[in-house]
This record gives C-alpha cells, structure tokens and sequence, in this order.
C-alpha cells in the first residue's frame, strides 16, 4: 500500500513526457501555418494571375477601339464565316490572339479578340459587340464592351436630310414632244446627273434658256419660279419656302436663282429630233455643253473643268463648274468657296435594297412568285394607295420591263429591284429603282430576293411597251401621247441606279410632269437601316461587362 502510494507520488519523467507533448503540438500547429499559409499564397497567386488576365482583357478592349478606329468597314465584321471578307477579328472567323502584351518576352499572357458588327434596328443603333478573353498562366478572364460608332452628321444636326429631287449616277433624258404632245414640265423640282443631262432638241445655249421661260414650244417648260431646294446652298439654315434639307457644307456656291435646276457632273448636252436618238453623242470629248452656267451646271460652266480641273476655254454665267465632293478624312465636306465650283445639296447616300425590302408593307415578285409575295393582277396599283404617303412596297421585277399603270393617283415609297419601271399613272411619293448582283433573303425566306441583275442587265420589252424595253434600274415617266396637255405626272423624289450609254437611267417623255411631292416630310435620314452612310469616324464606349463563367 505505501509502495503504491510512493509510486503515485513520484513525478520523476513527467518533464519528458509533456515537452514530448508540447512538441508534437507544436508541429501541428506549425504544419497547420504552413498549410495555411501556403494556401493563403496560392490564393494570392492565382488573384494575382486573375487580375493580369483581366488587364489583358482590358487590353484587348483597347486594342479592338483601335482596329475600329484605323478605318472601319462594317461588312468586314458581320457574323457570317462564309463570307470570305471578314476581317480577321471579326466573330465570324474566331477572333484575333495577341501574344506577349506585356513585351517580357514570355508569351504565358495571351487576348483573343472577337469583334462582331450589330446593324441597326428599329430599337438599337449600329454597333460594334467586342468580346476579349485574356489568359495569364492558367488565369482566364473575359470582357465584353459595346462600342457605338460616331458617323460625321450628314445634315440637319441629327434631323435628317430630304432629297426632294431628281438623281441618277448614270443619264437624264428628256424628249422633244411632237406636234400632238406638250413638253416635259418641271415644277419646284431640279434634275441632278451623274453623268449627262440630254435635252433633245435645244441644241445651242439659246434653245436651253428659251425653253427655261413660258414657251410650250420647246422641249421642257420650267412652270414655277420656286425651287424647294432653293438656290442649292446648304451651309445657312433657310426659311419655309426653302425644304428643312440639313445643315452642312455639301455645296457652299449659292446659285443666283431659286428656281428648278440642271446640274451633270459631265455634260448637259442637245440631241438632233428623231425617235430612235442614242444618247451616247454627249459621251464624245468634243461635244457641246448647252449648259448657261445660270439654269444649267456642268464640267465646262466654271473657269476649271470639274472632273479633271483643267482650265476652261469657255467658261460662263456664274463661272461655276459643276463637281461632286467626297467628303474629307473626317467625313466633313470641303467648301466650294472661291474655288469656282458649286456642287450637289445633298450627301451621295446609297439605298440598301435589301433594307426597303425587309421594311415593306407590302410585296410583289414577278420572278419567284410567294403567298407572302405574289405577282400582282395587271393593272393593279401593286399596294399602294392614296392615303399611305410613308407606305413602303417592295417589287421584285424579276429582269422585267414593268408598266404601272392602275389609273387614278397612288402615293408612297415604291422601290422597283431588277426591272425597268415605266410609269403611265399618277404617282406621289418616292420611287427608288435598283438593280444588282444579288440580293439575300431575308431570315425567313419568304421574301424575294433571288434575283440577280449585274450592271447594264438589259430586258426585252413587250410588244406593248416597245421601244421602251431597256436596262434594268432604269425609269420611264410615259408622258402623254394623246395631245392632252400634263399627262403622267410623278410628285416624287426619284432615284435610280441604272442605265448605260445609250439608255437613259431617267427619261421624261412629251407631257411628263416632275413636281415636288406634296407633304414631302419623310427625310432620307442619317440613318444606316436604309442608306449607306460614311463609315464611323470615332468610337464611343456604350456599355462595358466583364463575363463570369
């Protein structure tokens, strides 16, 4: 009992077995720090790799507003991997990788950029969609920022522009009547010609200017002394009468009358009588300008030609040479300021056919017949009306010569693709007829849109339309050839893209009348829906989200 006791009392080997503990406790607790710790560094390192990728992103944001920037062409950036002009960082083709953008030489940080064109619609404007993914090491991060391209204002400081007028970038002709039939009658309205003005007939100056007055012996009666454009001049902001057309310096060399006008960039020229004249003889170095520099414009009018800038030996009236102006770098337009030129009122915008068609109210196809669009009865007023000023119909001619003729007048946008249009009915509003290579369905393919019309597509008119057959994107106002005085009268803005040189992109038969259309408050607006404009100059950042996946 007392050795038991003796035993329980003695301490002796304790210190061992508690320093034993305390090292084993120890080294947990140090193995836990170290655990810790290393995890905690880890952690650090791989923030620290996130944060480098996420820079490396942001990088390639910066990197994609300078590719825009250098000089941006949208369809480069469509997303479509069959179309074989996608930019090479265009969505479409897997984007653009940048190695080593910090230069150390070691290439573990890497960016792939995808830039992806967005058209604008009736809710969102055009844009650029830009998604960049960057790695560092094993880190990746991703970004995406919309940019909004910033267009140089083409007019009225964002309130559109009009073009109350008469264009074609091929040839205007107009036909001397016969004895049963009156001239042509301009009212408010002026003729601009990418080419030449062919005025058959007046074959000197004096026959020119003497048709401008009230005689309806002539050629072409000018039968008001308004022009809606007034005197063409665009950098001043006018009062009514004047059409609100935007605010620019497209043409700065006002003209000394404000009543309807000629203006060609090459020639307006005369033609002998006869029914069969081709226009072709304007096309010659050493043909006649009847232009007076007053009524009429032309290459010669001014002290310099206005497409090769050569002296002139004859310049005349206001000694202003008629000459289309590209805009500068800036997408800004130069003054005509003692420069001895005057120029068009207007931007060179070009309609997008396909945007008309997938905007139309109604459609037609002559070519590939749908329910959705079918071909319309003959005769018929093809979806128009004369109630729906801002009506848009889209017909497909199909490599046709079209005659509309419904009777009675008819208002709104008709846009003819692939067909020569011959009008023989009362028309208001705007007619655009274009042609070319192709034209895509649209999403759904219930719209036309296959038919093909290269440039100078000619078409084979009908028996009834002879000799009136021609290329297609052309137009016809058919006058009247009853002797009535004012037959087929087009209160419109026309534009056509076609025509070739010995057909006429518009002719105006005896007893035509061109006015201004009435209401005209629907404006060819800076829009990039309906009409090409310049590309963007700048960029400006709209939105901006990094992606967690």
């Amino acid at each position: 009992m007392r050795t038991a006791r003796r035993l329980v009392k003695d301490e002796a080997g304790m210190t061992m077995a508690l320093a034993i503990m305390m090292i084993v406790l120890l080294g947990v607790m140090g193995a836990g720090l170290i655990t810790f710790a290393s995890s905690d560094v880890n952690v650090v390192v791989e923030e620290n790799k996130g944060q480098r990728a996420f820079e490396v992103a942001d990088a390639g944001i910066g990197a994609a507003k300078v590719q825009l920037s250098s000089s941006v062409v949208r369809g480069e950036y469509y997303d479509d991997p069959l179309n074989v002009a996608d930019n090479q960082w265009s969505a479409a083709q897997g984007g653009l990788t940048l190695n080593d953008l910090d230069g150390d030489g070691d290439p573990m940080d890497s960016v792939t950029v995808k830039i992806q064109y967005k058209p604008e619609t009736a809710d969102d404007p055009e844009h650029f969609l830009v998604v960049s993914e960057g790695t560092y090491g094993g880190a990746k991060r991703k970004i995406e920022a919309i940019f909004e391209g910033i267009v140089p204002d083409t007019g009225g400081n964002g309130t559109g522009i009009g073009h109350p007028v008469y264009y074609t970038p091929g040839n205007i002709k107009i036909t001397h009547p016969d004895t049963n039939s009156a001239p042509v009658f301009l009212n408010q309205i002026s003729m601009f010609s990418g080419q030449n003005i062919l005025i058959q007939g007046d074959l000197t100056q004096a026959d020119f200017t003497s048709d401008y007055g009230a005689s309806n012996s002539g050629s072409y009666k000018n039968t008001t002394s308004r022009e809606e454009l007034c005197d063409w001049r665009t950098d001043v902001r006018y009062q009514q009468p004047c059409f609100p057309a935007g605010l620019d310096t497209w043409d700065t060399a006002p003209r000394q009358i404000a009543s309807p006008g000629f203006a060609a960039e090459n020639k307006i020229c005369g033609l002998p009588l006869g029914t069969n004249v081709s226009i072709d003889s304007c096309l010659d170095p050493n043909a006649t300008s009847i232009a007076d520099g007053v009524r009429g414009f032309d290459r010669t009018t001014g002290p310099y030609d206005g497409l090769t800038g050569a002296p002139n030996a004859n310049s005349r009236g206001q000694q202003l040479s008629f000459k289309r102006k590209e805009p500068q770098p800036d997408g800004t337009y130069a003054r005509n300021d003692n420069d001895g030129t005057i120029s068009y009122p207007f931007p060179p915008l070009v309609p997008k056919a396909e945007a008309f068609r997938d905007n139309a109210v109604s459609c037609f196809d002559f070519n590939l017949s749908t329910p959705t669009c079918p071909v319309p009865a003959s005769g018929s007023s093809w979806g128009l009306d004369n109630n729906s000023s801002n009506r848009i119909v889209f017909i497909d001619a199909g490599n046709r010569t079209l005659k509309f003729n419904p009777g009675g007048t008819t208002s709104g946008i008709m846009v003819v693709w692939c067909g020569r249009l011959l009008q023989n009915s009362k028309f208001e509003g705007i007619i655009l007829n274009l042609h070319g290579d192709s034209l895509p369905n649209d999403t759904a393919g219930s719209l036309p849109g296959d038919t093909s019309c290269p440039a100078n597509s000619t078409q084979a008119a009908t028996s009834a339309d002879a000799p009136y057959g021609g290329p297609v994107g052309t137009y016809v106002n058919m006058g009247d050839t009853t002797g009535i005085n004012g037959g087929v009268s087009c209160a419109c803005w026309v534009y056509v893209d076609g025509g070739t040189d010995s057909v006429a992109g518009i002719e105006l038969l005896p007893g035509s009348t061109a006015t201004f259309r009435p209401a005209g408050k629907w404006s060819f607006q800076s829009s990039t829906i309906f009409f090409e404009t310049p590309p963007p100059t700048s960029f400006a950042l709209r939105n901006w989200r990094e992606l967690y996946e």
